[in-house]
């Protein structure tokens, strides 16, 4: 796992260290990000530091520039995915999808965006979603975020902008403490402001 903002293109190469490695069994890892880096971090168990590890390359581009602070992010393939569970954020305005939980048919788990246990809504699986689509809104401030995960494309008449996922190939997350961009598929999800 590699956990911390992304830096963009443009800016110095950075210097990652690593901070140990994780064990094979599962575990818990906890964070607190901001806008500027990880502040806090914590983990259920640790193994011995077993040397560097790359940061993993993205298919999609980094994100406009928009404001202060970097991006997050996040890839997750959905292949062999069984479920996939919504987290959304329930203190702001808009409710955004924070962040999905994917589960698949080995017992593994992955993440893209953020994960709070204490907001996960309900689950959507494979035998009975062929698809899932993304809808996109924007605030008040034209920032793009998940305004619902559903089986189907939002109707004509509905203000939203979408994005479908089948079971199968990466899914890559962006996000910001003010908006996300998602790509699948060479697809992208609405432009950043």
């Amino acid at each position: 796992m590699i956990a911390g903002p992304r830096l963009p293109p443009w800016s110095p190469p950075a210097v990652w260290t690593q901070l140990s490695t994780l064990p094979e069994s599962p575990t818990r890892v906890y964070f607190n990000d901001s806008p500027r880096g990880i502040y806090r971090l914590a983990t259920s168990q640790l193994c011995t530091n077993k040397g560097s590890t790359p940061l993993p390359a993205t298919l999609s581009p980094y994100p406009k520039r928009t404001g202060v602070g970097e991006f997050f992010y996040a890839t997750a393939n959905l292949t062999n995915a069984v479920k996939i569970i919504p987290c959304q954020e329930k203190f702001t305005s808009h409710s955004p999808i924070i962040g999905l939980l994917i589960h698949y048919r080995n017992g593994d788990r992955a993440c893209v965006g953020q994960i709070r246990f204490d907001r996960l809504g309900i689950e959507f699986t494979v035998e009975m979603f062929p698809k899932l689509c993304l809808w996109f809104a924007r605030t008040k401030f034209k920032h793009p975020y998940i305004a619902r995960v559903a089986q189907f494309p939002p109707r004509d008449n509905e203000p939203y902008q979408w994005l479908d996922l089948r079971w199968k190939g990466r899914l890559e997350w962006w996000f910001s403490h003010w908006q996300c961009q998602v790509y699948y598929e060479s697809r992208s999800s609405p432009s950043l402001v």
